[in-house]
């Protein structure tokens, strides 16, 4: 193997390796997606790391435990107005990598059971990998919906 073919071989692999790291964290915010269209505060608990943090409006909230999420039963949804049946991803951007710590820019929809879309908002979630898996460990913009827009006919 010459010098050439073993830098080329070197620099596929880390592409590689590069993609499926990218995969495994857009899967990750697929399972937290799923999780909250699921209404299951066990089944969306899943898909985050604990402590687990939220800024909404300057403020952080902080969910320590796992428990402690899951205890506050249904009353994650009340943020979804009455008509809101799914929400699902407009766009997902991976916009920096440091380490086991990618960050995420995007956007999600409400939709109601025709299909409409009731509300889009921008988001920014941390995902980070911890005991080898990628969870969203923070996020930023998804609660309260202040800035969203509702979809012009």
């Amino acid at each position: 193997m010459t010098r050439r073919t073993s830098l080329a071989a070197i620099l596929a692999s880390s592409a590689f390796a590069e993609g499926n790291e990218d995969r495994a964290v857009l899967q990750a915010l697929e399972n937290f997606m799923s999780g909250w269209n699921s209404r299951d505060p066990a089944r969306y608990a899943d898909a985050l790391h604990f402590p687990h943090l939220i800024l909404d409006d300057g403020h952080f909230r902080e969910f320590s435990s796992r428990e402690q999420f899951i205890a506050l039963g249904k009353s994650l949804w009340d943020s979804a107005p009455a008509e809101w049946d799914h929400s699902v991803w407009v766009k997902r951007q991976i916009v920096q990598r440091i380490g086991d710590t990618v960050h995420v820019a995007g956007t999600w929809a409400r939709k109601d059971q025709a299909g409409r879309t009731i509300h889009t908002a921008d988001v920014l979630y941390v995902v980070v990998k911890r005991d080898g898996q990628w969870k969203i460990f923070a996020r930023s913009g998804s609660r309260g919906l202040r800035g969203s827009t509702p979809e012009k006919a």
